[in-house]
């Protein structure tokens, strides 16, 4: 089964320079559960961000039941 949102490689870079995410990997199935945890700063809501099409990645993928 295809995951909810498959994401690979993605990095973000805020401003073109200021690194925020670098080579994050992630599969989410549709109705599980997950969290993401880790310090301030650490790009929690940068990815979330890009979960919800706020924002693009600098570079990588993200798809949302197979599509881009």
């Amino acid at each position: 089964m295809e995951p909810l949102f498959a994401i690979e490689q993605v990095r973000y870079q805020y401003f073109g320079q200021i690194p925020a995410l670098a080579g994050i990997d992630l599969n989410i199935e549709a109705g599980s559960r997950f969290a993401i945890i880790g310090a301030n700063g650490s790009g929690k809501s940068t990815l979330l961000q890009m979960l919800d099409g706020l924002i693009f990645p600098s570079a990588g993928s993200i798809r949302f039941h197979g599509h881009d």
